[in-house]
């Protein structure tokens, strides 16, 4: 079957879009698995504010956008009122889940938890609210602060230790259990690990596309 020619169309300065993101999902799922797709041949497009996409013409069978968010795709408004979408589950990378420490060798006593969470002191819920954060972290993480609460769950911050972008594996590892909690969306758990990769999202994505060029 003939590739089919992708045209990826994102802006540079999306701080997801580089592999020194504090979390790099959206790098390895755009950069490295729809890239070695067997049926896509990707090509990419950095632009800030607009893209003449009249030099596309002709040349690609599909123009893929990072999504609808004004820092991650250039500024120019491209949906219609109307159009069809489907619903991919990304994320993980497999090749960043190899060669883990076995789960007899791992923490049992304890269960990590780590992510944003909201502030518990009166100071920390004052200055949230006073830049209008209040609001979103104590809906986004009300149950993931709950967890850090409890006597036995390790709590570790998004960014301050060494496990951050593609390291974050190796804090993983080290436990037999972690919590994956959020209050309004969906998280990495051990079934994403082993269902949901990066692989089987592409190959999701490039079954659409095979429907819109038929």
């Amino acid at each position: 079957m003939k590739k089919i020619k992708t045209a990826f169309i994102y802006k540079p300065s999306n701080p997801y879009m580089a592999k020194t993101a504090w979390a790099t999902t959206y790098y390895h799922f755009f950069m490295n698995a729809l890239n070695r797709h067997a049926d896509l041949d990707m090509a990419y497009f950095p632009a800030e504010k607009k893209f003449d996409v009249s030099k596309l013409r002709d040349k690609f069978d599909i123009i893929l956008l990072w999504e609808n968010h004004p820092w991650g795709s250039p500024d120019d408004k491209y949906y219609p009122k109307n159009f069809k979408y489907k619903v991919i589950f990304y994320g993980v990378e497999p090749k960043l889940y190899e060669n883990l420490t076995p789960y007899s060798k791992r923490i049992k006593e304890r269960i990590l938890c780590s992510g944003a969470i909201a502030r518990r002191n009166l100071t920390g819920r004052l200055r949230d609210i006073l830049r209008g954060n209040d609001s979103i972290f104590q809906h986004h993480y009300k149950l993931r602060t709950m967890c850090t609460e409890l006597p036995y769950v390790d709590y570790t911050t998004t960014l301050q230790h060494e496990f951050i972008n593609d390291k974050y594996s190796l804090l993983l590892m080290q436990y037999s259990a972690s919590i994956a909690a959020d209050t309004l969306a969906p998280v990495v758990n051990d079934y994403t690990m082993n269902n949901l990769t990066n692989d089987v999202a592409a190959d999701s994505l490039a079954e659409l596309f095979k429907e819109y060029i038929k």
